[in-house]
């Protein structure tokens, strides 16, 4: 049996990406018997900035609505 080995670069919050690993898990299943598969998962992110972005929000937020500062930090918005 023939092996291949495919390396996949995702984003694991991604639907896109999501979308990409079942449509290759269906392809995999297909040739299951032929062909031996390897995945070699890396990693990916396509806003490397979320974090900072999401903390610019909250500020934003709790200016607009005249939120103290003093909220626990663990305070999900």
């Amino acid at each position: 049996m023939e092996r291949i080995t495919i390396d996949v670069v995702s984003d694991v919050v991604c639907p896109w990406c999501y979308l990409g690993k079942a449509r290759l898990e269906l392809a995999i299943a297909e040739v299951q018997d032929e062909v031996g598969v390897d995945i070699n998962w890396r990693p990916y992110r396509l806003n490397p900035d979320i974090r900072l972005m999401a903390s610019t929000r909250r500020r934003r937020w709790r200016r607009s609505l005249a939120v103290p500062s003093a909220l626990p930090k663990d305070t999900r918005c």
